[in-house]
């Protein structure tokens, strides 16, 4: 056997051969995040008064700085308290989230769009 095919079965070379996917993967899910925000550009546009240029690419830039940041703060809470802690601690932010919202939006409640009866107490 050539010594480059030994060298392709070896172990390190298998560990960057995931390493590699991995990256290609991650990759790919953010080019096809990337195209998802330029698809919705036409709804943030009405729904967020984002009038010219600049506003829509201040909005869909923030968006992807936003994924890349918690990417990051996603990986540093797996590697601290574990995965599962991290699902538990991302589902306990999550469940938050409507909370502060409400109030924000004046008691419609967007989060739960099968009943915005639901926050009115909020409003």
């Amino acid at each position: 056997m050539p010594g480059f095919m030994r060298e392709v079965g070896s172990r390190r070379s298998r560990l960057l051969l995931r390493v590699a996917v991995v990256a290609a993967i991650g990759g790919f899910l953010f080019g096809y995040d990337t195209g998802v925000i330029g698809g919705a550009l036409l709804y943030i546009r009405h729904d967020l008064h984002a009038a010219s240029d600049l506003d829509q690419q201040a909005i869909v830039s923030s968006l992807l700085v936003g994924a890349v940041v918690g990417a990051l703060v996603a990986g540093r809470l797996a590697n601290r308290w574990g995965r599962r802690g991290a699902i538990i601690g991302a589902r306990f932010v999550l469940g938050l989230s409507p909370s502060g919202t409400c109030p924000a939006t004046g008691g419609r409640c967007w989060a739960w769009p099968a009943s915005p009866a639901s926050c009115s107490r909020w409003g």
